[in-house]
């Protein structure tokens, strides 16, 4: 079965001139692939390339000019609160920038409890429980739960984020540069966690590293200036010069 099916995506920014006329900067250009389940795929590009885009789009945040995308065999419904708040107990986000995405005001506890009270109504001992599991997965001391998340170093931080998205078992996940922040030993070590959660959730994992997407993912795809350019599996070397380029970087 496909988690994730996606069709002739384009998406165009509204631009104005000095002089007030208004045109179009085409981000997205014919955007076509699809993810089984419980499988990872690997999204590559330099900044600016789209691969953001493409993901708050995925996740609903921003609306494409034109595209026809499925998760699991159904078209993603937004129009309404409970459609969205549905659609979300299926699918999250780990952004890559781990500061910008929690309260500065709320503790480890409560950053953690958020999508588990608001998505799933689970309360009291049950709550406390998921919590405790989530921290136990990601390595998270108990002794942080108290702490104000933003008081946190920036790897214990990412965990944290990694944590609240996996709490509520989504069944779809999308990585946005969401290991950048870690260690290398960090790294191989959530890297080892996401492959046996790969049971249960399929995986769009955005990465410069392709390291990183060659340890995870099952097939990488490459985008440059909004268009894919060359889909390979881990066992594959890149052929254009963009990902011969990114190649290189990791070496």
């Amino acid at each position: 079965m496909l988690a994730l099916k996606v069709s002739e995506l384009n998406h165009n920014y509204e631009v104005f001139s000095f002089f007030g006329n208004k045109g179009y900067f085409s981000v997205l250009k014919d955007i076509s692939f699809s993810l089984e389940q419980g499988r990872a795929l690997g999204l590559m590009g330099l900044s600016g390339s789209g691969k953001s885009t493409l993901a708050n789009i995925l996740m609903g945040f921003i609306q494409p000019t034109h595209a026809y995308i499925e998760f699991f065999g159904q078209r993603a419904r937004m129009g309404t609160l409970t459609e969205r708040r549905a659609f979300y107990k299926q699918a999250q986000m780990v952004f890559q920038d781990p500061v910008s995405c929690v309260n500065p005001s709320l503790s480890v506890y409560e950053v953690l409890a958020e999508p588990l009270v608001h998505l799933l109504h689970i309360k009291g001992a049950e709550l406390t429980e998921r919590i405790q599991q989530a921290c136990e997965m990601f390595q998270i001391a108990k002794k942080y739960l108290h702490k104000r998340a933003i008081l946190l170093s920036g790897g214990e931080l990412g965990r944290v984020c990694l944590a609240r998205a996996c709490a509520i078992a989504p069944k779809f996940l999308i990585l946005d540069e969401s290991l950048s922040s870690f260690d290398l030993v960090l790294q191989h070590q959530i890297i080892t966690l996401l492959k046996e959660l790969k049971k249960e959730i399929s995986f769009l994992f955005i990465t410069h590293d392709l390291r990183l997407a060659k340890a995870f993912c099952d097939n990488i795809i490459l985008l440059d200036k909004g268009k894919i350019v060359e889909r390979i599996l881990p066992t594959q070397s890149f052929t254009s010069p963009l990902g011969k380029e990114l190649a290189q970087a990791v070496l």
